[in-house]
């Protein structure tokens, strides 16, 4: 509901993109975004007699029309008549970059007897498919398979397939493919960028199930002569061994929407309907998608979520994913001050029985949950997982928990010392934020005492890539880079100093942006106060 003024007559505007997962904006006559309680599918909001712009957005596509309210107590409907095609790695039919030499070839490929990794029983299955869609057919030098530095590995690291070898490469149509047979679990695609940086993104398969994988490829001559591989944009989607993949499949293309709703923070879903949730029992990551954004709305169904969650924890297992919404659930409910054990009994039976979360969800949003969870249970990712290693490689503006190890920044790795900088962390709910806040009031408290000689030492004290992340985020100021290229500007670098408040942050704002593990951020800043001091 936009802000009108109570003594104004008001005229009804609704808004219908006839797809529960298409964000809508609307701007006023001075071209102004409204704000909006919820964005997505739907809107409904009184506004004064005037001209408005309606936006329909998906992804980076955007249609726009033009909504004339002149009568006050009519209601005006803007509807979006034809669903926008968007641009994505799935070669699903109704979008921007479908193409027919590789939508059925997708199918296809998807239906292949898959290739069995040795030593696996099989019961779950993975299908790749890398295509360039923007790439001249005809063009044939644009498309390289043998410089592919792809390699599917287990979540040990030991590579198990490399795509260039093993794979199936339609040059000409511009596609590869690989359909594998392997037991449940975690598995990471592993790409090679050259000059010894390797980025990973893993996928998660499950037993009856075939995981699907899609992305975008482009050849590139930097720094080496390869086909780059897009894996912050890939796709995930999921259908039953025998059905594969179906470029014509509705809940597909609705799976693609919802996963590009998912990856703007600032989409939040109306209550006018909860269709998706429902359509996860042929396509579970629809489910999963659609699940995330309920969390984001204004009012939680409990009742609802808590019967979505047991039903995808019976299709999937305990995956990350599922236990991280869980989590999300469970936080949603003590900030309202739910009666979780009866409201949310389903998930809570899960969780209690599930433990911790020692490897890496594939969604952002999903591990956003489990660091929130973690500063309420520092055990919730065991120090020294999977989980909590990758946590200092993420890479930023990814709506997949993607990583990259980089030798360049090696020296840059924490040490031991971190494990030795205890808290002794005495958790209760809420309870570690509150240590959190009042370990960076006192960290500022010392920077406040001669903010100038602080910053002056700060850069040969702080290491570590999480250290310099945290450093930067919570005292912008103290920026070490920053400080060294002003190292011989004392002037300089005493306005820059002067330039930023020197007021603690907010722990719970500190959290949600370092993406960091409870534990971990509090060792961290236990270890920046010590080297503040001595």
């Amino acid at each position: 509901m936009s802000p009108s003024n109570p003594q104004q007559p008001t005229a009804r505007l609704v808004c219908n993109a006839r797809d529960e997962h298409v964000e809508i904006a609307v701007l006023d006559g001075r071209l102004r975004e409204i704000p909006l309680l919820d964005n997505l599918g739907m809107v409904e909001l009184d506004l004064e007699p005037g001209v408005y712009v309606v936006q329909f957005r998906s992804g980076s596509e955007k249609v726009e029309r033009i909504a004339t309210l002149t009568t006050p107590g009519k209601t005006v409907y803007v509807d979006l008549d034809q669903p926008i095609e968007i641009a994505t790695p799935v070669p699903v039919f109704r979008t921007r970059t479908s193409h027919e030499y590789q939508s059925y070839p997708a199918q296809g490929a998807s239906m292949v007897n898959p290739q069995p990794a040795p030593g696996h029983q099989g019961e779950g299955k993975l299908f790749l498919f890398l295509r360039d869609p923007f790439g001249n057919p005809d063009d044939l030098s644009g498309y390289v398979p043998e410089a592919f530095r792809l390699k599917i590995c287990d979540e040990k690291g030991m590579a198990l397939f490399d795509f260039a070898a093993d794979a199936h490469h339609q040059r000409d149509q511009r596609w590869s493919s690989i359909h594998l047979a392997l037991d449940p679990g975690l598995y990471i695609l592993e790409s090679d960028l050259g000059e010894g940086r390797l980025r990973h993104q893993g996928v998660y398969v499950c037993r009856d199930w075939q995981t699907q994988v899609f992305a975008n490829v482009a050849l590139s001559d930097w720094p080496e002569h390869q086909m780059v591989i897009d894996l912050e944009n890939l796709s995930l989607l999921m259908a039953r061994p025998g059905m594969g993949f179906d470029p014509e499949r509705e809940d597909f293309h609705l799976a693609e929407v919802a996963l590009k709703a998912l990856s703007t923070s600032g989409n939040i879903p109306g209550a006018q309907r909860t269709d998706m949730l429902w359509m996860k029992f042929e396509n579970p990551l629809l489910g999963i998608y659609a699940a995330y954004l309920h969390l984001r709305r204004k009012r939680v169904i409990y009742g609802l979520m808590n019967d979505v969650f047991h039903n995808l924890h019976g299709l999937l297992g305990p995956i990350p994913e599922v236990l991280c919404l869980g989590q999300g659930l469970l936080r949603r409910g003590y900030e309202e001050h739910l009666n979780v054990n009866a409201e949310l009994s389903r998930v809570v039976e899960v969780l209690n029985l599930s433990g911790s979360i020692s490897r890496p969800p594939m969604l952002r949003c999903a591990w956003q949950e489990a660091v929130q969870a973690s500063i309420a249970d520092h055990e919730l990712i065991p120090t020294g997982s999977l989980a909590e290693r990758v946590a200092a490689q993420l890479l930023g503006g990814s709506r997949w928990v993607a990583w990259q190890h980089d030798p360049e920044l090696d020296f840059l790795i924490d040490g031991g010392d971190i494990d030795d900088a205890d808290p002794r962390i005495a958790v209760t709910r809420g309870g570690a934020v509150k240590q959190i806040q009042e370990l960076l009031d006192e960290i500022s408290e010392l920077i406040n005492r001669d903010p100038v000689a602080v910053a002056g030492e700060i850069a040969e004290k702080i290491s570590g890539p999480v250290a310099l992340r945290l450093v930067q985020q919570a005292f912008p100021q103290l920026d070490p880079f920053t400080i060294r290229l002003l190292a011989k500007d004392e002037k300089r670098r005493t306005r820059l100093i002067d330039l930023f408040s020197l007021q603690a942050p907010d722990a719970q704002n500190l959290i949600s942006r370092t993406r960091l593990p409870g534990r971990r951020l509090l060792k961290l800043l236990v270890r920046i106060r010590e080297e503040l001091v001595s």
